[in-house]
């Protein structure tokens, strides 16, 4: 039985109590001494009232019972509200970092030389933007004849300074990823987009390679299967990817 059933209840029966309860008490049981008591008002009030006091304290004890749980009611409700305020901005900054890693990839900027036939004719440049400049690095990267492990020689080559850049960015998004309070679908979603991007933006595809190049894919100084292609940039790489998949 409910409260709200049962104060009804109580109610009812306490009202009717109170109303039989002097015709009780003072006529029908044949109590002589109630009559020569006092008043009939007295005697009604005397009868009636450890009647009503109790039916007071009753009904105020659901009512103050009733008002407990409203307070709770309310205050899970802005509990819940607050933590869903919190969800929103996280996925907030989640998305503007996202925006950030992918506005970094399609900004991303490579000149190509493409020297002519005719040794005395200019060789003309081409500049690429957005994932097809990245590709057209990496490769690059990849088919050159630069020691993969001698950072010196990545520092001043165009590319490399921006290829970071966007490495770092995605770094701050996984771990923005991580440690927020989003949904677990919507980090499935982040989680999907990244390693797509990382997948087919930004890492080496050896593929492409002639076959004369594949040999040399595996490298004698670790042993990783990196080429010609920066160690710190393909680590890099590699270690980003892995962490988007544990999201």
């Amino acid at each position: 039985m409910s409260k709200k059933v049962l104060s009804k209840f109580i109610l009812i029966i306490g009202t009717f109590l109170v109303l039989v309860s002097p015709f009780l008490f003072a006529y029908i049981i044949p109590l002589d001494g109630l009559k020569e008591a006092g008043t009939i008002g007295d005697t009604i009030g005397g009868i009636t009232s450890p009647i009503v006091s109790l039916l007071g304290s009753v009904l105020i004890y659901f009512a103050l019972s009733d008002q407990l749980e409203a307070n709770n009611l309310l205050s899970k409700q802005i509990e819940d509200a607050k933590q869903q305020e919190t969800i929103q901005n996280d996925l907030r900054h989640v998305s503007e970092l996202y925006r950030l890693f992918e506005k970094n990839i399609d900004t991303f900027q490579f000149e190509q030389r493409i020297e002519k036939m005719n040794q005395s004719d200019d060789s003309d440049i081409i500049i690429f933007n957005g994932p097809i400049a990245i590709t057209h690095f990496v490769d690059q990267l990849i088919m050159s004849d630069l020691n993969p492990h001698d950072e010196s020689l990545y520092k001043t080559k165009s590319g490399v300074k921006e290829f970071r850049s966007i490495i770092k960015s995605a770094e701050l998004l996984i771990d923005r990823i991580a440690e927020s309070n989003i949904l677990a679908r919507d980090k499935m979603f982040y989680k999907n987009l990244i390693v797509h991007k990382i997948e087919y933006n930004l890492s080496p595809d050896f593929e492409r390679l002639p076959a004369s190049k594949k040999q040399y894919i595996k490298c004698n100084e670790c042993g990783q299967d990196h080429g010609s292609f920066p160690a710190i940039l393909f680590d890099a790489l590699r270690d980003l990817n892995e962490r988007a998949i544990k999201l």
